[in-house]
């Protein structure tokens, strides 16, 4: 369980550092005084590969990880699980 735990960490840290990345950018773009907007076709791509070509593809890769180490790890009472015992009365 640690091993997907330490691997959704990275992912998710690293995702952060990328946005964070492209907001400075975009923020030194900006203050550079060039006045020359994006064309709608890129800015549309961009839209576009940041807000669901992306993060589809880190949930499906997140998910497939975790599905793949799924067998490795224990539920919280063990292998075994919980045990549950019915006591029926008439």
């Amino acid at each position: 369980m640690a091993l997907l735990t330490y691997w959704l960490l990275g992912v998710a840290v690293i995702i952060f550092s990328i946005m964070i990345g492209l907001l400075l950018l975009g923020l030194m773009l900006n203050r550079r005084g060039d006045d020359r907007p994006i064309s709608f076709r890129a800015s549309t791509a961009m839209v576009v590969t940041g807000g669901v070509v992306a993060p589809v593809r880190a949930i499906i890769a997140l998910t497939l990880f975790g599905v793949a180490i799924g067998g490795e790890t224990e539920g919280p009472d063990g292998a075994a699980g919980p045990t549950i015992e019915v006591a029926g009365r008439l």
